[in-house]
């Protein structure tokens, strides 16, 4: 994992730079998902959220509800249990909309 999160560090900088919404959701979303790897709550949860911003900006659900469920993930490891189950509903709720089944089982 931490090899990976020294790749995704610099990834996310350059998406950034980049200014393509699109590649930045998937570099945060990503991001966050290392850093639980390495239990880092605290910056699971802020790059988790940012990742949710980015793709209600540009529609990407599925991303979106990926997103969520990794905030609730590190709610839930920050001991914020009632935030998580908020931000885990949300999560269900979009995957239901959109039909998505692949993600069904994480929200």
């Amino acid at each position: 994992m931490e090899a990976a999160y020294l790749q995704a560090k610099p990834a996310l900088t350059l998406a950034r730079e980049l200014n393509q919404p699109d590649l930045l959701a998937r570099c945060l979303n990503t991001l966050a998902f290392i850093e639980g790897g390495l239990g880092l709550w605290p910056d699971v949860e802020a790059h988790g959220l940012e990742a949710v911003e980015v793709c209600r900006a540009i529609g990407h659900q599925a991303l979106e509800a990926d997103s969520l469920s990794t905030v609730a993930r590190a709610q839930t490891n920050l001991g914020r249990a009632e935030e998580a189950v908020d931000q885990a509903q949300l999560a269900h709720e979009l995957n239901l909309k959109a039909d998505n089944h692949w993600e069904r089982p994480f929200s």
